[in-house]
């Protein structure tokens, strides 16, 4: 290894990332679980928001989309490749996860 090739660990350390490919795809990942769970809450609402499924779907998208994007995140990082913007991904769709939560509760 060369001086100017840093390992990836010291790579993580001094927090040099710019890599607009992982970002647009971490990016267009969380978009499109957002848009399938919205498409779940307003199928949700047309119902009348009486369905406990549906109510319950729509943060469980939500949870298994941040999973998955952990899952694709490590991934990446096990192969040197660029995984924080994953994680950001990840993060971002577990939060909306639990701001849909109540919507199980209010189909009751």
């Amino acid at each position: 290894m060369t001086p100017d090739t840093p390992s990836a660990g010291r790579r993580d350390a001094e927090k040099r990332w710019s890599d607009p490919n992982a970002f647009r795809s971490a990016a267009r990942y969380a978009a499109a679980v957002t848009v399938l769970a919205v498409v779940v809450l307003v199928v949700f609402a047309a119902t009348g928001g009486t369905s406990v499924v549906l109510g319950a779907l729509v943060p469980g998208v939500f949870g298994v989309g941040g999973l998955l994007a952990l899952y694709i995140g490590f991934s990446a990082y096990r192969r040197g490749r660029m995984w924080v913007y994953w994680q950001g991904a990840a993060w971002a769709l577990l939060a909306l996860m639990l701001v849909a939560l109540p919507l199980a509760n209010a189909a009751r």
